[in-house]
């Protein structure tokens, strides 16, 4: 194989390991106002406005409490180019809850006008915690002419010299 062939496999198999494929469900976005709390994930606890309260599409007996989507309203005038990442705090019941998300009202507005009421939307679970930063560390090797790439995702990265998992602690180790 030649060098110029070697470079391409190396650089396409960096691009599939750094590739981030992401399918957004669609659903149905409503708001409430004021006062959020209590919540029946977080009882007392405030967790800000960029909240949300989950359908049964999502709730699974209370193991949607504390995740993140980032949700972006679809298929509307009423619709801002823009997304917001909501927490989900609470519980939205049958019958009345009449969307997939019930946004608070300041995250509806992030993404829509709220004389919409309801719109349509994309959302995607995000992963832990919007404010951590998730990678993932490629290790590509030669032998014999074909080129493998191993990967290993936060908060492991291999190290060559001790053949060991090592965790990383908010920051990046570059041997």
């Amino acid at each position: 194989m030649g060098a110029g062939m070697r470079v391409l496999t190396i650089v396409g198999i960096a691009i599939f390991c750094l590739t981030h494929v992401a399918c957004g469900a669609t659903g149905t976005a409503t708001y409430y106002t004021p006062p959020y709390v209590p919540s029946s994930c977080y009882v007392n606890q405030n967790n800000g406005v960029m909240i949300a309260a989950a359908s049964d599409a999502i709730w699974n007996n209370r193991a949607a409490c504390g995740r993140m989507y980032r949700v972006h309203c679809t298929g509307s005038q009423h619709c801002k180019d823009q997304s917001v990442v909501v927490k989900i705090v609470d519980y939205c019941p049958p019958p009345g809850c009449a969307g997939t998300f019930d946004l608070s009202k300041e995250a509806f507005s992030v993404i829509a006008d709220p004389d919409a009421e309801k719109i349509n939307i994309e959302y995607t679970q995000e992963k832990k915690n919007t404010q951590e930063t998730f990678l993932l560390f490629c290790n590509i090797e030669y032998t014999h002419h074909v080129a493998t790439a191993t990967y290993y995702t936060p908060p492991y990265i291999r190290s060559n010299k001790f053949r060991k998992l090592w965790k990383v602690k908010q920051s990046l180790i570059i041997s």
